[in-house]
């Protein structure tokens, strides 16, 4: 087993609340990958500029390594919902910052040590 965690903002763009997102992201988790633990968190990155700040959920779960796959198509696909144009997921302690464009078959690049 590894240990994963995806970084999912609370809010859209627009600061309105994903709620049933959250849900749904929760929902499937525990569904495919049997369970999972939600901490708070927060979201900050450089771009261009500017500083971004945002509260964020971590799901944590751990899963056989056959099924990494499946764990980044659900962050793409929840953050493609989300309104987002990248998502931050860790795998087994490697973090990764892959753009968010569907059919979600892009390369993955290393989250950089600093921004």
């Amino acid at each position: 087993m590894i240990i994963c965690k995806i970084n999912m903002p609370i809010n859209d763009n627009d600061g309105v609340a994903l709620t049933s997102l959250h849900a749904r992201l929760k929902t499937e988790i525990v569904t495919v990958f049997s369970g999972c633990t939600i901490t708070d968190g927060r979201g900050v990155w450089y771009s261009d500029g500017v500083v971004y700040d945002e509260p964020v959920k971590i799901y944590e779960t751990a899963i056989n390594g056959a099924k990494v796959s499946i764990l980044v198509d659900i962050a793409k696909k929840y953050a493609l919902e989300a309104g987002q144009l990248a998502v931050y997921y860790s795998i087994d302690g490697k973090a990764f910052v892959d753009d968010v464009v569907p059919p979600f078959k892009v390369q993955s690049r290393p989250s950089p040590a600093k921004p």
